[in-house]
């Protein structure tokens, strides 16, 4: 279970290390002027893949073993700090979703949406304090 816990916290500094950086990335693809070239979105694309795409599986199924081994879904549903957990990874997932329609763009060398950019940002940091608070406060 120490080991799982490990890559779980791994996979979540990966995901949410990846958001975070990818919307800074590309933030600059709505300022003036410019324009990204093959070398920028292929940095962008692999990234997505090596640090997002990664992260999240990583997480996943890291929780899920921790969950199984852990008493099963039985344990943790009847805690209430777990529904909230749960509910902002769904978040997670739904701004995994936005940046990667962003990603889609530059890779056509197109600008990205800024207002979805911060919607990401924004809701990957409010999702990581609140699934830590969560965990680490309410956990019995």
């Amino acid at each position: 279970m120490q080991w799982s816990l490990a890559f779980h916290i791994i996979g979540v500094v990966l995901w949410l290390g990846g958001l975070l950086l990818l919307t800074r990335f590309a933030r600059l693809t709505t300022e003036p002027g410019f324009l990204p070239n093959a070398a920028f979105s292929s940095l962008v694309r692999k990234s997505w893949f090596i640090y997002v795409i990664h992260g999240v599986a990583l997480v996943l199924i890291t929780g899920l073993y921790q969950i199984l081994a852990g008493g099963g879904f039985g344990v943790y549903f009847k805690q209430g700090w777990f529904h909230g957990k749960i509910t902002l990874v769904m978040v997670l997932l739904v701004a995994t979703v936005m940046l990667g329609m962003d990603i889609q763009r530059i890779a056509q060398s197109l600008p990205a949406n800024p207002r979805r950019l911060r919607t990401v940002q924004m809701l990957a940091l409010l999702s990581l304090f609140g699934i830590v608070f969560l965990t680490k406060v309410f956990r019995a």
